[in-house]
């Protein structure tokens, strides 16, 4: 839940000489500054002087780690030419920078570095443009995209707008790159947790993590956290919990996501999911199956479960008594049991293992140099990219993950093994799984 925040600068400047009559003169006023988070420290630069043009800039001095925007802002206020200051909000998150390239950045900036309006993306007045594709932007979306700076295809480098000032086509936005600013562990004071970090780990490249709803962050507080797109054909490879809690040492448990297709059962087979949650619908841990503490219970044999032992099933959800959904108990000595929020397959949206169009192109998987430990790969693969990656990995029955390097474009598919994670190289025509 985002919090509103007041701050009330009082700025004051003395005036000794003579202030050229054909400028305005915005004087020193107490002004308010709104802010969309209660757990930030936020800054100001004083103008050099109060006249038409003057320019008041905040900034965050620390950025919480995955606060959702709440507002459409510019953190920076104008001395106009009717003498009054122009409003200011601002909004201290980590969408506020950029990672790695300007074109992922959604923030929601409205102003250039001079504090001029941005044009809607939507609109071609005052300035028409090119970029009219959904692809264009972060949102999929010309209109949702608003008036944000973006930095559409990374045509420029840097988040910019096009203005609504007919004299001035576009100008670059002041948002820094994140690895410029500070940014602490979401821990602030008071009885409450600071914003959930970044540090979610999903077993999926093509796929999107958000939070579901709003949330508290007071302790005891939940965020649950949902694929916004499911791939046909993956099999979870981590232990997961989509819930976090906020604990009473005022930090937020870990979290972690599985965008894969056995995350979900089909109706009247909840005792055959296999999936791999470990925690009920109020963000409990799963008790171990093999295990009889805290809370003793009668499953202690393999044919309760789909898994091969009981200690296979490991604290994972499941359905020993076919109850009709999945459910574990707790290691909480109150709390015995807990369903776990598990959807039904049929209430799910999936696609077919691709995040957006393209074709696998087999060709791109050049041949391992060897096939026997200690192998080498060809890093040279100009028309591979994450799609095809994760859609040839579907292909192999022996894949259960994949990843993709952006910088080398090297694909390295994953065999899910009860220890750990084997590392499997493929070629054009079959994988090595190296042991």
């Amino acid at each position: 839940m985002a919090f509103g925040l007041v701050l009330v600068v009082l700025i004051i400047f003395c005036h000794f000489q003579t202030v050229d009559p054909v400028l305005a003169d915005c004087l020193a006023i107490n002004y308010e500054l709104m802010g969309d988070n209660s757990c930030m420290s936020a800054g100001v630069t004083q103008p050099a002087n109060t006249l038409e043009g003057a320019m008041i800039k905040f900034y965050c001095q620390s950025l919480l780690i995955r606060t959702p925007t709440g507002i459409d802002y510019c953190p920076i206020k104008v001395c106009q030419s009717n003498g009054t200051w122009s409003n200011a909000q601002l909004s201290c998150n980590n969408l506020e920078c950029f990672n790695s390239t300007s074109q992922l950045y959604i923030g929601r900036r409205t102003c250039t570095s001079t504090g001029k309006t941005c044009q809607s993306w939507n609109s071609q007045q005052p300035h028409a443009h090119n970029y009219t594709q959904t692809a264009d932007f972060p949102e999929n979306s010309v209109i949702s995209a608003k008036n944000y700076c973006r930095d559409p295809k990374g045509s420029r480098g840097q988040p910019w707008c096009y203005t609504t000032d007919p004299q001035v086509e576009f100008e670059f936005c002041d948002v820094p790159s994140c690895n410029s600013i500070s940014q602490d562990q979401g821990v602030c004071t008071g009885n409450y947790c600071g914003d959930p970090d970044s540090h979610i780990t999903g077993d999926n490249l093509c796929t999107r993590l958000h939070p579901i709803g709003v949330y508290d962050r007071h302790v005891g507080a939940l965020v649950f956290l949902n694929c916004t797109s499911l791939l046909l054909g993956f099999t979870s490879a981590i232990n997961y919990c989509p819930v976090r809690r906020c604990g009473n040492d005022f930090l937020w448990t870990s979290g972690s996501v599985s965008c894969a297709q056995n995350e979900c059962y089909n109706a009247s087979e909840s005792q055959q999911y296999q999936g791999r949650r470990t925690c009920t619908q109020s963000g409990l841990s799963c008790q171990r199956w093999d295990s009889q503490t805290p809370n003793s219970h009668p499953y202690t044999t393999a044919s309760y479960f789909p898994d091969t032992t009981v200690s296979a099933a490991g604290a994972y959800c499941r359905d020993p008594n076919n109850s009709g959904q999945p459910w574990c108990y707790t290691t909480n000595p109150n709390v015995t049991y807990e369903p776990c929020d598990i959807k039904q397959c049929s209430s799910m949206s999936f696609d077919n293992g691709t995040c957006s169009a393209g074709d696998l192109e087999m060709d791109n998987f050049v041949r391992v140099e060897s096939d026997v430990t200690g192998y080498t790969t060809n890093t040279s693969f100009p028309d591979r990219n994450a799609i095809s990656c994760g859609r040839y990995c579907g292909q192999e029955s022996l894949c259960a993950l994949f990843a993709f390097e952006k910088e080398s474009k090297i694909c390295t598919l994953f065999n899910e093994n009860p220890v750990d994670m084997t590392v499997i190289i493929c070629s054009s025509l079959r994988c090595y799984v190296r042991t």
